[in-house]
């Protein structure tokens, strides 16, 4: 069936997409005796992983440039972070 009304049946109908491996990675240090003061500094996406691209017939004249029915990593590629945490 022609789902998306471009005319073509085939491929472009059931996109297939490859997998892949997305890699987090965080150290901390804690800081001072009995109730410690924590520092953190990570990465989630390490190394800047994005999912497929959508194919130019369902990407909506480029508005959904990665599809929106894969979520299983998000398409904004890497974010660092640090964090302070301290136990009372």
């Amino acid at each position: 069936a022609d789902v998306n009304g471009d005319g073509i049946i085939g491929a472009a109908e059931h996109p297939v997409w490859s997998s892949r491996i997305i890699t987090d990675l965080s150290v901390g240090y804690k800081i001072g005796k009995g109730k410690p003061t924590r520092f953190v500094i990570g990465a989630n996406n390490v190394f800047d992983i994005y999912p497929d691209k959508n194919l130019a017939s369902l990407s909506n004249s480029n508005q959904f440039i990665y599809s929106r029915n894969v979520s299983q990593f998000g398409f904004n590629g890497r974010f660092l972070f640090a964090r302070l945490t301290r136990s009372f």
